[in-house]
């Protein structure tokens, strides 16, 4: 059975997403293959990190409390995205950008987000 879901709500998400999806990208571009950092670099990595992590956490909180006042397509595809994303981004916000794992957690971050943003493309709306 094929579900028909609202295209503007479908874009909404899909731009939703890729916000998200840009920031990752952003701080895994700027930690790249280096082996050090200045201390400024690392500081605002460290920003990058803190607002992206809390802004998912908080999404994904705000989402749980809505929970039944969610659509079809939210509770399809972005509430999944936000909240898996959230539980990728497991290295502390105050840790080595380049020693503590942050470049796997958000390739994962960002993986989450390719998955569902996979998906609405194939909704061809």
């Amino acid at each position: 059975m094929t579900e028909n879901f609202d295209a503007d709500e479908i874009r909404a998400i899909r731009a939703k997403l890729l916000g998200f999806q840009s920031r990752c990208k952003q701080i895994s571009n700027e930690i790249g293959e280096r082996k050090s950092l200045t201390i400024d670099e690392k500081e605002r990595l460290q920003e990058l990190y803190t607002s992206l992590k809390a802004d998912l956490k908080a999404e994904s909180a705000a989402l749980r409390k809505c929970w039944d006042d969610l659509s079809r397509a939210e509770e399809c595809f972005y509430e999944p995205a936000i909240r898996k994303a959230a539980i990728a981004l497991r290295p502390a916000t105050n840790s080595n950008p380049i020693t503590s794992g942050w470049f796997s957690a958000l390739y994962d971050c960002e993986g989450e987000f390719s998955y569902v943003l996979f998906n609405l493309e194939k909704l061809d709306i």
